[in-house]
This record gives structure tokens, C-alpha cells and sequence, in this order.
């Protein structure tokens, strides 16, 4: 008879550790789960951020080749009309699914229109309303200066914590920027 009760204590004993065994090794998936849900949306925000903020450089780079068109109204000549025609062709293109390089390739056709249009309308520099033109252009270029700074940042941040432990374990689908 003891052998039997011994014999049911260790059966027992076999049922409570592989219970215990099936509730550690569950626990632990379930935090596994959990953390790579909060790693990946973690990810998500980042990118968020750095796509919010490369929306607002491209909304700055669509604001600008309307200035650029108004400075054509002083008659700067041709290669300042054929610069700006450029500069709208390409910020036209931009979609909003754009990426840096793409953005910034846009503000380079604003910028040799921008320097073509001062180089035609060296006549119009005094001009008041050229001035105020001016002077919005440079506003423009202010903010899509401290955006790409803002930019970098957040890209760095981003880029950073998708190659870092343990986000890049979970990181299936995000893309450096």
C-alpha cells in the first residue's frame, strides 16, 4: 500500500511540474507578444513622426513655385520662366507618399528657379512688391531649413531604434528612412 501512495505522490507531483512548466513557458509568450505589440507601435510613432514632418517640408516646397510665379510677373526672361516651369513640374510630381531624396530634389528645381529669377530680374530688386515677394521666398526657405533639421532627427531616432535590440527582432516590415 505505501508504494502505491508514494507512487500516486510522484504521478502527482509529475502532473503539478509539467502544469507548471505548460504556465511558465505560455507566460512567457504572452509576454513575448506583448512586447514586440509594444516595440512595433513604438516603431510606428517614430516613423509617424518623421512622415509628419516630411509632410510639412513638402507642403512648404508646394507653397513655393506659386511665389516663384508672381516673381514672373516682372518679366525676368526666359530661363527664368523655363527654370520655373521646371521647379513647378517637378513639385507638381511630388505625391504623398514621397520621400526625402524626392522632396528635396523638388526644392533643388525651386532653388535654381530662385536663382535664375534673380539673376533675370535685376531690375525689380528695389520694387516693393518684388521685396515682399522676396522676403516670403526667404520665409519659405527658413522653414524648410529647420524641417529637414527637424528631419533628420526624428529619421535618426527612428533609424536608430529599428536597428537596436529588441526592436530589430521584431522589425518585419519597417524601412529605414
Amino acid at each position: 500500500m505505501a508504494l502505491d501512495s508514494e507512487q500516486e505522490k510522484m504521478e502527482q507531483a509529475k502532473r503539478i511540474s509539467n502544469v507548471g512548466c505548460f504556465a511558465i513557458v505560455l507566460t512567457l509568450i504572452i509576454v513575448v507578444l506583448i512586447a514586440s505589440a509594444v516595440i512595433r507601435a513604438d516603431l510606428s510613432t517614430k516613423r509617424g513622426n518623421a512622415l509628419t514632418v516630411l509632410s510639412r517640408i513638402r507642403e512648404q516646397v508646394d507653397k513655393a513655385p506659386g511665389v516663384l510665379d508672381r516673381m514672373l510677373a516682372y518679366d525676368c526672361g526666359s530661363d527664368a520662366e523655363d527654370a520655373v516651369s521646371s521647379a513647378e513640374g517637378v513639385s507638381e510630381g511630388l505625391t504623398d507618399d514621397a520621400n526625402i531624396s524626392e522632396v528635396e530634389s523638388a526644392w533643388q528645381a525651386v532653388e535654381d528657379a530662385w536663382a535664375e529669377i534673380n539673376r533675370g530680374c535685376r531690375s525689380s530688386l528695389d520694387d516693393p512688391a518684388f521685396v515682399d515677394l522676396t522676403t516670403e521666398m526667404e520665409g519659405l526657405r527658413n522653414r524648410i531649413s529647420v524641417e529637414k533639421g527637424n528631419y533628420t532627427d526624428v529619421a535618426e531616432v527612428y533609424n536608430s531604434a529599428l536597428t537596436s535590440f529588441p526592436a530589430n527582432l521584431v522589425s518585419g516590415g519597417f524601412e529605414k528612412m
